[in-house]
C-alpha cells in the first residue's frame, strides 16, 4: 500500500503548481517527501531542478503499489504534474469509509 498526499499553491487545477507530494508506505516504514517547487531570487515560485526526476519518482512508486491510499481524495487537489493515465481496472477499487460517533 502506498499513502500519498499533494500540497498545491491553490485550486485552480489549470494553473496553479505542486509544491510537494509526501509518500509514505507502511511496509517500509519510510515516509518520502517530493518537492516541485523552488523560489528563484526575484522572490518568484518556479519549477525546481529536480522537478522530472520527482514526477519520474511518483509515477513510478504510483506504478509498483500494489494499493494506493489518498488524503482527500482525488478530486479534492489539481492534478498532479504529469499526464493522466488511466489505471487498470483490475488495480481499482473504490471505497467510502463512514464514522459515527459513539
Amino acid at each position: 500500500m502506498l499513502a500519498w498526499d499533494i500540497e498545491t499553491l491553490g485550486v485552480n487545477r489549470h494553473k496553479d503548481l505542486v509544491t510537494v507530494i509526501s509518500l509514505y508506505d507502511p511496509a517500509s516504514r519510510e515516509p518520502q517527501v517530493l518537492r516541485f517547487v523552488d523560489m528563484n531570487e526575484e522572490g518568484d515560485i518556479v519549477k525546481n531542478d529536480d522537478f522530472h526526476e520527482n514526477v519520474a519518482m511518483f509515477v513510478s512508486r504510483l506504478d509498483g503499489a500494489e494499493r494506493l491510499c489518498t488524503f482527500n481524495g482525488y478530486a479534492s487537489h489539481p492534478a498532479p504534474p504529469l499526464p493522466p493515465t488511466p489505471a487498470p481496472a483490475a488495480r481499482t477499487r473504490t471505497s467510502t469509509t463512514r464514522t459515527t460517533p459513539h
